[in-house]
Protein backbone atom coordinates (compact mmCIF):
# COMPACT_ATOMS: atom_id res chain seq x y z
CA UNK A 1 0.00 0.00 0.00
CA UNK A 2 1.45 3.72 -0.89
CA UNK A 3 0.04 6.83 0.73
CA UNK A 4 1.18 9.96 -0.29
CA UNK A 5 0.51 13.86 0.88
CA UNK A 6 2.16 16.25 -0.89
CA UNK A 7 0.80 18.89 1.74
CA UNK A 8 2.15 17.49 4.49
CA UNK A 9 5.18 16.35 2.63
CA UNK A 10 5.14 12.56 3.33
CA UNK A 11 5.00 9.47 1.57
CA UNK A 12 3.59 5.76 3.57
CA UNK A 13 4.45 2.81 1.96
CA UNK A 14 3.06 -0.19 3.72
CA UNK A 15 3.55 -4.12 3.70
CA UNK A 16 0.53 -5.83 6.16
CA UNK A 17 0.27 -9.31 6.63
CA UNK A 18 -2.70 -10.25 8.84
CA UNK A 19 -3.47 -14.24 10.09
CA UNK A 20 -6.06 -15.86 10.62
CA UNK A 21 -4.28 -18.67 12.04
CA UNK A 22 -2.36 -18.56 15.15
CA UNK A 23 1.20 -18.83 14.69
CA UNK A 24 4.62 -18.44 16.89
CA UNK A 25 5.53 -15.43 14.24
CA UNK A 26 5.32 -12.97 11.99
CA UNK A 27 6.98 -14.50 8.39
CA UNK A 28 10.30 -12.45 7.99
CA UNK A 29 10.10 -12.90 3.80
CA UNK A 30 6.83 -10.13 4.44
CA UNK A 31 9.67 -7.22 5.55
CA UNK A 32 11.88 -8.87 2.82
CA UNK A 33 8.99 -8.22 0.24
CA UNK A 34 8.51 -4.61 1.51
CA UNK A 35 12.41 -4.06 0.99
CA UNK A 36 11.92 -4.95 -2.71
CA UNK A 37 9.01 -2.84 -3.11
CA UNK A 38 10.88 0.30 -1.51
CA UNK A 39 13.83 -0.27 -4.14
CA UNK A 40 11.36 -0.83 -7.30
CA UNK A 41 9.47 2.11 -6.28
CA UNK A 42 12.49 4.05 -5.97
CA UNK A 43 15.06 3.12 -8.05
CA UNK A 44 14.21 0.36 -10.65
CA UNK A 45 13.30 1.71 -14.64
CA UNK A 46 9.73 3.11 -15.15
CA UNK A 47 9.56 0.97 -18.29
CA UNK A 48 10.38 -1.90 -16.10
CA UNK A 49 7.71 -1.59 -13.43
CA UNK A 50 3.85 -3.44 -13.35
CA UNK A 51 1.15 -1.01 -13.92
CA UNK A 52 -0.39 -1.47 -10.48
CA UNK A 53 2.33 0.21 -8.74
CA UNK A 54 3.74 2.77 -11.90
CA UNK A 55 1.54 5.94 -10.93
CA UNK A 56 2.98 5.49 -7.10
CA UNK A 57 6.40 5.37 -8.39
CA UNK A 58 5.96 8.05 -10.29
CA UNK A 59 4.46 10.38 -7.65
CA UNK A 60 6.99 9.66 -5.13
CA UNK A 61 9.73 9.92 -7.48
CA UNK A 62 8.38 13.29 -8.70
CA UNK A 63 7.54 14.60 -5.18
CA UNK A 64 10.88 13.66 -4.13
CA UNK A 65 12.45 15.19 -6.81
CA UNK A 66 10.76 18.49 -6.30
CA UNK A 67 11.04 18.95 -2.82
CA UNK A 68 7.09 18.54 -2.32
CA UNK A 69 8.08 14.47 -0.68
CA UNK A 70 10.70 15.35 2.48
CA UNK A 71 9.93 11.88 4.51
CA UNK A 72 8.92 8.78 3.60
CA UNK A 73 7.90 6.03 6.38
CA UNK A 74 7.41 2.42 5.39
CA UNK A 75 5.59 0.46 7.71
CA UNK A 76 5.07 -3.51 8.05
CA UNK A 77 2.18 -4.14 10.28
CA UNK A 78 1.10 -7.84 11.57
CA UNK A 79 -1.26 -9.13 14.14
CA UNK A 80 1.27 -12.02 15.12
CA UNK A 81 4.21 -11.80 17.72
CA UNK A 82 7.78 -10.47 16.48
CA UNK A 83 9.59 -12.58 14.30
CA UNK A 84 12.71 -13.54 16.60
CA UNK A 85 14.76 -12.51 13.18
CA UNK A 86 13.84 -8.95 13.86
CA UNK A 87 13.76 -8.84 17.45
CA UNK A 88 16.36 -6.81 18.97
CA UNK A 89 18.17 -6.65 22.31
Amino acid sequence: MVYINKDDGIAVVLQCHFSTKEKEEAPANKASDLNTAISWLLQRPIEELPERILSSAKEIRDGINSGDINSLHIWYVHNLPESKMWKMN
